[in-house]
This record gives C-alpha cells, structure tokens and sequence, in this order.
C-alpha cells in the first residue's frame, strides 16, 4: 500500500481553472494528488488579488496559505533581479512564511513551480523537487513565431 505523503506545494499564484496554462496545470495535478496525499498549498499573491471562493482551488488540499506579496522595485536598483522576482517573490513575506511553514509541520516532500519560486528556497533539509517546466516553452518560442503563432505538426511516422 502507498505511504500518504505530506506535500508542502510552494506556488507563485494559486492554482486556478481558466487563468493562465500554468495555474491550469497546477489546478490538476493537484486535484489528481490530493486524494491520496496530504498537501499544503503556499501560494504567493499580488497584494491586489481578491480573494478566491474556496469551491474555486483544487478539492482535497490539507490547507491553503495566501501569501499577499508586494512588488520590491525600489530594493534592487541594479536590477540584478529577473521583473518576475521583483514583482513579487523579493517581498520578504515570501520567505517568512515559507520558512514558518517549514519549521512549523514536518514536510516529506517540498515541490516548488516555477524558476522563479527558487529565489524564496532555503536550503533543503526534506527532498526538494523544483519544476521548470517553462523552458521548454521557452526553447519552442522561436518556432512557434516562426509558424504565426502555431507550434507546427510532427510529421506522420
């Protein structure tokens, strides 16, 4: 029989149906794992963001965690930082309460989304997984201007 994992899921927007392709990915696999594991959402939010009926997040989850985050465009005057880091995730309240939850509830596993969510991630001391599945986007850019908008077809085998 499979072990029910405690999932600590670190997320710099909530998990939504019908917002954007990356919430809308999130929004399943969470609504896939969640039957069988106990996980927490942390989601960073802009200060702004209204909040969001409970019926609209993925059912199942053990709790949920609003962080609102402000954007920190005076703290880094080089801009060493990348826009999407600045625009949220440098607000220390990212990292306070990632590292409250952290020391509060014994995690098996911490799952960070996106790239970005890097820069809040203390070092590990629970296996830690970090997904960047945006670069592969990011590597198909080229083409899919090249076809007007479209990824092209793989030709038949």
């Amino acid at each position: 029989m499979q072990r029910r994992l405690r999932l600590l899921w670190v997320t710099p927007s909530l998990p939504r149906r019908g917002r954007s392709a990356f919430q809308e990915r999130t929004w399943s696999l969470l609504h896939a794992l969640a039957p069988a594991h106990a996980i927490t959402l942390l989601a960073f939010v802009p200060t702004d963001e209204a909040p969001v009926a409970p019926e609209e997040l993925p059912p199942g989850l053990a709790a949920v965690h609003r962080v609102p985050c402000a954007p920190q465009w005076t703290a880094d005057p080089l801009s060493l930082l990348p826009p999407t880091v600045r625009a949220g995730l440098a607000d220390p309240r990212c990292r306070a309460a990632l590292a409250t939850l952290l020391r509060a509830q014994p995690f098996d596993v911490v799952q960070y989304e996106l790239i970005e969510t890097a820069y809040v991630m203390p070092l590990p001391t629970v296996p830690t997984l970090l997904s960047v599945h945006q670069l592969g986007s990011a590597q198909a850019h080229a083409q899919w201007q090249a076809n007007g908008g479209a990824l092209a077809q793989r030709p038949a085998a």
